[in-house]
């Protein structure tokens, strides 16, 4: 029989402490790569400064608050690690986002699984935390984060769901539109750096180890190991792999954006207005519309849409429905001016 050893004696594995005993036991394990570790530094620093970012009466209750946020992150990793030779579950992380539509093949599988777990994805899938999209050379997908904000990929892409409303762009590029949504940020995080909506429409674009931001709508934060600068509606930020910005101005509309448009969600055209229609058109495209009149607006406002737009661009279900509807429109740049159809002379003239 092998003789008993006092608790703290050196040799006795892990003394009386179970936990020590495991992690003994468990042996070194593999540690992430530099970037993820960032990645994960990353996340954490701005999910702490969310929670402390409070009126100065709550910074105690604050800090508790983000220390046992801390702590917790750090348990899940050492139970992470201690099981590392066990395919995770994916049905275990919370659902984050559902797909809407997809083109061409798209896969997924969890980040934590092996390079033969990859499946294809079609629309109504659901997807779950920790989830890597992957898009082909044709593929593209859309996703809905919430009940309006939706999340699109473009063309050889590699992106990771990290958790609800999350999202880490590791090559190539994603749409955020957040479509008015007050209910929170989407937060997408890219080269050790984090781009929050501020009730927007952007892109995000990986070149390499640079990268830049696009926005189409409304306003977004872009924050890189504590340097902070923003980008409003027609402007884009470029960050070089130094770390350093250069802004430009971008238009809202016109061929760059034509990507985000050819994977949109589809409209549902049954039983919508005229003036639904025209919302969808124009946001979409990034355009404005109006009526030409106030006849053409009373007229217009009695009529019911039926029928599908699935598989049209919106510019296309543009060209289709209104004459459907009795509706004519003319374009000038980024503004649709929608007529009454004029009826056939008589001569035919």
């Amino acid at each position: 029989m092998a003789p008993l050893r006092p608790p703290n004696d050196p040799n006795r594995v892990g003394g009386n402490d179970p936990i020590a005993r495991i992690l003994k036991l468990a042996g070194s394990r593999p540690q992430p790569d530099p970037e993820r570790k960032a990645d994960f530094k990353a996340v954490l620093h701005a999910e702490w400064r969310r929670v402390t970012d409070a009126r100065p009466e709550r910074h105690t209750v604050r800090w508790v608050a983000a220390a046992a946020i801390a702590a917790g992150i750090v348990a899940a990793v050492v139970v992470a690690r201690l099981d590392l030779r066990t395919t995770p579950q994916p049905g275990g992380m919370p659902m984050v986002g559902r797909v809407l539509r997809s083109e061409g093949v798209v896969r997924t599988m969890a980040a934590t699984a092996g390079s033969g777990s990859w499946r294809v994805v079609a629309a109504g899938d659901e997807l779950r935390g920790e989830s890597v999209l992957e898009t082909g050379n044709a593929g593209r997908i859309a996703l809905g984060l919430g009940d309006r904000a939706s999340l699109r990929i473009d063309v050889d892409s590699r992106i990771v769901l990290v958790g609800p409303r999350v999202v880490r762009v590791e090559r190539g590029a994603a749409y955020v539109d957040v479509n008015g949504e007050k209910t929170g940020s989407v937060r997408v995080f890219v080269h050790n750096s984090e781009i929050r909506d501020i009730g927007t429409r952007f892109e995000v674009r990986v070149q390499d180890a640079s990268f830049r931001v696009r926005v189409r709508e409304g306003e977004v934060l872009l924050n890189r190991r504590g340097s902070e600068a923003t980008a409003r509606a027609g402007e884009a930020l470029h960050v070089d792999r130094e770390g350093r910005y250069a802004r430009s101005l971008v238009p809202t509309f016109g061929p760059e954006w034509a990507w985000t448009s050819a994977i949109a969600p589809q409209f549902q055209l049954e039983g919508s207005t005229v003036r639904q229609f025209l919302d969808w058109v124009a946001r979409e495209q990034g355009w404005r519309w109006r009526f030409v009149d106030a006849d053409t607006e009373r007229q217009a406002a009695e009529i019911v849409t039926h029928g599908s737009v699935e598989g049209y661009t919106p510019e296309e279900a543009l060209s289709i429905v209104l004459p459907t509807c009795g509706l004519a429109f003319v374009r000038d740049r980024d503004e649709v001016i929608v007529s009454l159809m004029q009826e056939p002379s008589p001569s035919g003239r």
